[in-house]
């Protein structure tokens, strides 16, 4: 991934010039998904990754001038080099802005939730979508696991693996309640879905 992020070359200037260690160095990265023009405010990032099976399987986000425009779903037998499998544009999810995503391998399923800001409430949300084959994710077909309509506080870029659930919110209480309902919506999907294709 490559993106501008002033923020952060800065922050890591002050670092060094704070004695403090580095655990890597940005610039001594390869790059694997390019921003779709070499302009202010265009980039990919927000990735999330998995390793099942001898193969890398890699969601990112694509922000054009104005926000995030476009999810990727990309494969890889070595973590460098990637196959676009399926892009999705932020309309087929009735969505303003695309934001972070997480994958993971629950079971037999794959499992993609995505968040996004709603184009009729306004709000951030959180969709899943499920598949026992990563080809035949579909984010335009998503099932809502948050959508903000009883909560005051927005939450956004999921963050799942095997031990949890995490998000940006600006309740932590609001979090454990939301990790409770994940685990239960899970447990239905792969007895729901199972091994169909």
């Amino acid at each position: 991934m490559v993106g501008t992020c002033r923020s952060i070359h800065d922050k890591l200037e002050s670092e060094d010039k704070n004695n403090v260690t580095r655990l890597f160095d940005p610039e001594d990265g390869t790059v694997i998904a390019k921003p779709p023009r070499d302009e202010e405010g265009f980039w990919v990032g927000c990735p999330s990754i998995i390793y099942e099976q001898g193969c890398f399987y890699l969601y990112y986000r694509v922000r054009g001038k104005r926000r995030g425009s476009k999810g990727i779903l990309a494969e890889s037998s070595d973590g460098i080099n990637f196959e676009q499998i399926k892009e999705f544009d932020k309309t087929d999810l009735g969505a303003t802005s695309i934001e972070g995503a997480s994958i993971r391998k629950c079971g037999e399923l794959f499992e993609l939730y995505i968040s996004y800001q709603d184009k009729e409430s306004r709000r951030w949300r959180i969709g899943v979508t499920s598949s026992p084959n990563f080809q035949n994710l579909n984010p335009s077909g998503l099932e809502q696991v948050f959508t903000g309509s009883s909560s005051h506080y927005h939450i956004k870029d999921p963050v799942i693996d095997e031990n949890g659930f995490f998000a940006h919110s600006m309740s932590k209480h609001y979090l454990s309640s939301c990790a409770v309902e994940i685990e239960k919506t899970t447990e239905e999907r792969i007895k729901n879905q199972g091994d169909q294709p």
